[in-house]
């Protein structure tokens, strides 16, 4: 064997099973933390169903109209979503891509990174909510075949252009 196939000791066929062990467990890693967001989602929604929803309700809708009422649910409902989600998504985002260097960028840029995702995040479920309220107050009686069009629409899109994207 040459020097050219050893780097630091090691030929080239125990620095591919180095890589390998590494990508396995960062894999193994990712589908842990995959779960545990799924476990702490459906926790979430299991309390709000239960318990929650009907309190945070209450909360926001004292002395407001139904629209107000909607936008400042949602809001909250959102924003508590991502307050629970936090730990999971610290641990998938922060420490594991730190962990297996896979990210170069600071604490604070990854915080800011979160941040605008879960303003975005809250806005668009605040406004497509809004949406389907209104929606449903104006076609009483037919929203199920507007939604089914709709639906429709957007499932030939997807599968139309999916694979281009």
């Amino acid at each position: 064997m040459d020097e050219s196939e050893k780097q630091g000791g090691k030929t080239r066929e125990e620095l591919l099973e180095t890589v390998e062990r590494i990508a396995q467990n960062l894999r193994r890693r990712e589908l842990f933390l995959a779960f545990m967001s799924l476990l702490v989602g459906a926790g979430y929604l299991g309390v709000m169903i239960a318990w929650g929803s009907v309190r945070l309700r209450d909360f926001v809708s004292h002395g407001r109209g139904q629209p107000a009422v909607v936008f400042w649910y949602l809001l909250f409902f959102t924003l508590l979503y991502n307050a629970v989600h936090f730990p999971v998504a610290y641990l998938r985002g922060w420490v594991l891509q730190k962990r297996f260097g896979l990210s170069k960028g600071g604490f604070k840029r990854w915080l800011w990174a979160q941040v605008k995702k879960y303003i975005v995040s809250a806005l668009f479920v605040v406004l497509l909510g809004e949406f389907m309220y209104l929606f449903l107050r104006h076609f009483e009686k037919t929203w199920w075949f507007y939604a089914w069009l709709a639906y429709l629409f957007f499932s030939l899109v997807l599968n139309r252009y999916a694979g281009r994207f």
